[in-house]
């Protein structure tokens, strides 16, 4: 399990965020807010974004130390999405978060850009 708190300096709230040992997402805590928000596992992507970890403490202050309610049924987040055969039968899920296409293939987990994400930009920009 993983705790990051993100830093990334643009327009959008900086939230703490809970990942699984696989790196998805589970749950979340808003900017500015006290609730715990649990989903279910959803791709996360860390690319072109800051983060710094943090323990165990941060979730305990926030669900201890403010009495915070802690939301039990999970919460979607859903995204436009599309479901993309990879050249060795895999298959990989592009999401449209924001403006920008994420793929969960360990290609675009590398480089923060993959074929199968290209391929659904172009054919959306179409």
């Amino acid at each position: 399990m993983e705790i990051i708190k993100e830093i990334t300096e643009w327009v959008w709230p900086n939230h703490i965020y809970l990942l699984d040992d696989k790196g998805y997402l589970i749950a979340y805590v808003k900017a500015g807010q006290e609730e715990l928000n649990r989903v279910s596992r959803v791709p996360f992507s860390k690319t072109g974004r800051k983060f710094v970890e943090d323990d165990i403490q941060c979730l305990v202050e926030y669900g201890l130390m403010y009495n915070a309610p802690i939301v039990k049924s999970p919460v979607e987040l859903t995204f436009p999405s599309w479901t993309v055969d990879g050249s060795k039968g895999n298959t990989y899920i592009v999401e449209l978060i924001g403006d920008k296409y994420h793929c969960n293939c360990a290609g675009y987990g590398f480089r923060g850009k993959c074929r199968h994400s290209e391929q659904i930009k172009e054919a959306q920009e179409k």
